[in-house]
């Protein structure tokens, strides 16, 4: 339950983020918009075939590829999406099959672990946010589509949206923090010169 909480939190938060400090853009209305859409839509599904669709995960989908598509793509950002969306399945499996070893909540673990292979691979905040959304979500298309496979489950997309908030926050705060430091280094040699 309180995964739910955390889900607002993390979404208003990032709300916050969005309105308050981002410059004025298109960006950041399509952002804004994408966001309260997807917050007034986060309780519905749709049944298709004996399969629950979270509406969510759909606009999640939609929107994470049109802000993939907006930057330039390439092979590299390619093989690292397919990474991190590889990577996010097997970490999903690896909690239904070994629980035990998820010493902490496992949406907290799979966020970091998101957040330092992507900030190995790619620099940029767009490009490591996009990447991000695009790969966990097509990552989790591919758990589901798996479990369903075995007759284990029969919702699309129900758990996957804590995570992506939880990985662009820490996303956002380590470009914070970078940026910080440099403005801390400018500063001082400004101060000692």
């Amino acid at each position: 339950m309180y995964e739910l909480f955390l889900t607002y939190w993390f979404s208003w938060i990032l709300f916050i983020i969005i309105v308050f400090f981002m410059k004025k853009s298109k960006l950041r209305t399509m952002l804004t918009v994408w966001l309260l859409i997807v917050l007034i839509t986060f309780p519905m599904y749709v049944t298709f075939m004996d399969l629950q669709i979270s509406i969510v995960f759909v606009l999640l989908l939609c929107g994470a590829i049109i802000f993939y598509v907006r930057e330039k793509i390439t092979i590299y950002r390619l093989i690292v999406t397919f990474t991190i969306s590889v990577g996010y399945t097997g970490i999903l499996i690896w909690e239904t099959v070994a629980p035990v070893w998820f010493f902490m909540p496992s949406f907290f673990m799979i966020a970091i672990l998101l957040v330092f292979i992507n900030s190995m691979m790619t620099k940029h905040l767009y490009e490591q946010i996009a990447s991000v959304l695009v790969g966990v979500l097509f990552g989790h298309v591919l758990y589901d589509l798996l479990l369903i496979g075995y007759s284990l489950h029969n919702v699309i997309g129900n758990n996957a949206y804590i995570v992506i908030c939880l990985t662009v926050l820490l996303l956002i705060v380590i470009h914070a923090m970078k940026e910080m430091y440099k403005k801390c280094i400018y500063f001082l040699q400004e101060r000692m010169l």
